[in-house]
């Protein structure tokens, strides 16, 4: 498994190759960034996904570096949505929703993609982003 996730990290940030990540994945896959609500279920979708909004939006300087081999990661904001603490509606953030589409990986992607395209439309200055 560490080899396939290393060759996988590496198609996305070394080669940026929404190809060379798909096959790395299942026949059926399903990309979750539970954070941020992004990705998408299937191959195709998942293609597009990585060519047409993660790789091409990726910054130059970015570098992966491995702290630890346990998936522990989360916005701080959407955590503070989830507990109740923030209710904010011009934020970019998610709810409970984060943890329903872990359970239901067919549940919307991209609705924080899409505010943000929204709010930038709209001449909204990118807060926090």
């Amino acid at each position: 498994m560490i080899d396939v996730w290393e060759k996988h990290m590496r198609a996305e940030f070394v080669e940026q190759s929404a190809d060379a990540a798909l096959a790395t994945m299942s026949a059926t896959p399903h990309l979750n960034h539970v954070p941020v609500m992004t990705g998408a279920v299937g191959r195709e979708e998942i293609r597009a996904f990585y060519a047409e909004r993660f790789i091409p939006q990726m910054p130059q300087d970015a570098e992966i570096e491995l702290v630890s081999r346990t998936d522990i990661n989360w916005d701080q904001a959407s955590v503070l949505v989830q507990a109740g603490l923030l209710r904010d509606k011009d934020l970019p953030v998610a709810g409970a929703e984060t943890a329903q589409k872990i359970l239901d990986p067919k549940r919307p992607s991209n609705t924080l993609t899409r505010f943000a395209a929204d709010r930038r439309s709209e001449g909204t200055p990118r807060q926090g982003m």
